[in-house]
């Protein structure tokens, strides 16, 4: 166990005078109360084991990161048409030419992403639903409405 840097925390007997239940964590500081009791269903002891952590997280740590980039344009619902003038309008070998070739890929880059957020939607959040159940709901409106 200290191969791993585990330790086991319960030091009470559990059935007998023996321990049989193991309880192993990296952090023995967050087990507060360990106890075990006897029970009139078994002749093992019941183990209950306190911790100091809360299993809830915030909402903040639930949301996924924002969208940046090429990833928060929504290209589906953009006119792809109006996209073609500005990045045809754009001076390329300008770029090209003022910037040394080890540093043309990320400026190249920045340049078109910034064509693409002056001319293209963001991308609507997700409902936070899974997309299967998504699906099964749609299939449910179809159906009520055949009904």
């Amino acid at each position: 166990m200290s191969e791993f840097f585990l330790t086991q925390v319960i030091d009470t007997a559990t059935r007998g005078n023996n321990i049989l239940d193991i309880l192993l964590t990296n952090r023995p500081t967050l087990a507060t109360r360990i106890s075990a009791t006897d029970t009139r269903m078994s002749d093992h002891r019941l183990v209950d084991v306190a911790l100091s952590v809360s299993p809830s997280l915030s909402d903040r740590e639930h949301q996924s990161p924002p969208i940046i980039g090429f990833r928060a344009l929504d290209f589906n619902r953009g006119d792809l048409d109006k996209l073609k003038k500005p990045i045809s309008d754009f001076d390329w070998a300008g770029l090209q030419s003022s910037t040394s070739p080890e540093s043309f890929p990320e400026h190249f880059t920045r340049a078109l992403l910034q064509i693409c957020q002056d001319h293209l939607p963001r991308r609507r959040p997700t409902s936070g639903r899974p997309k299967v159940l998504n699906g099964i709901r749609r299939r449910k409106r179809r159906v009520k409405a055949k009904i």
